[in-house]
């Protein structure tokens, strides 16, 4: 081999980094794809989760003053 065949051209160099960067792309975009899945879905998790707690909550507080109002009444 002569030192000519040994040698890296300025295109071969380009096409491996064109490879390399589209390689990437294609990771970043199927990770993000998920990672917009699993911080929706965490989002929802969690409207659902406070909502419930919510009422929970709420409806303590509801049984309580309806004891109230039971015993002011005249029965």
């Amino acid at each position: 081999m002569s030192k000519k065949d040994d040698e890296i051209t300025r295109e071969e160099v380009v096409a491996d980094l064109e490879k390399l960067q589209d390689d990437i792309k294609d990771t970043v975009s199927s990770k993000s794809l998920q990672l917009k899945a699993l911080v929706g879905g965490a989002s929802s998790l969690a409207m659902l989760s406070s909502f419930f707690l919510g009422r929970k909550s709420g409806k303590k507080r509801n049984s309580a003053s309806d004891l109230d109002s039971d015993s002011d009444s005249p029965e």
